[in-house]
């Protein structure tokens, strides 16, 4: 009788370490996923950048617009070709005014995790920009 409640325990524990081992190993897949599509969507909003610059055409523009509008959950931090930051989307507004080591310090992080995309101005080659972005993490 131990002996059968013994082996019962055994297997509800060995259950559970499976169905906790499979829960890390598909979250750890998805956060993967999330961070190879937010990368593509930054290429997109970057692309859309480089078309701006130099396109004309109204209906272009107008498709720059809404593509660099859409992005509204990923931050990114823009720098020039001196890594100083040029600029902002998605990033806490209040704390990058009132704590001046705020933005910097984002910096440094997303530096450290992700390589940038870079993006030099067709009217100026001299000048680029570099976007680092948030995979995951916010």
């Amino acid at each position: 009788m131990v002996r059968q409640l013994l082996n019962w325990r055994i297997g509800l524990a060995l259950l559970a370490v499976a169905i906790v081992t499979g829960t890390i190993f598909y979250s750890n897949f998805l956060a993967k996923k999330i961070a190879v599509e937010e990368r593509k969507k930054v290429n997109v909003w970057v692309q859309s950048l480089k078309t701006r610059a130099t396109v004309t055409e109204p209906s272009a523009l107008d498709l720059t617009n809404i593509i660099t509008s859409e992005n509204t959950d990923i931050p990114i931090i823009e720098t020039n070709e001196k890594d100083s930051i040029t600029g902002y989307v998605n990033i806490d507004s209040l704390k990058a005014a009132t704590d001046k080591d705020y933005l910097p310090a984002r910096l440094k992080k997303l530096r450290s995790i992700n390589e940038p995309i870079i993006w030099t101005d067709p009217g100026d080659s001299t000048k680029i920009n570099k976007y680092y972005n948030d995979l995951i993490t916010n």
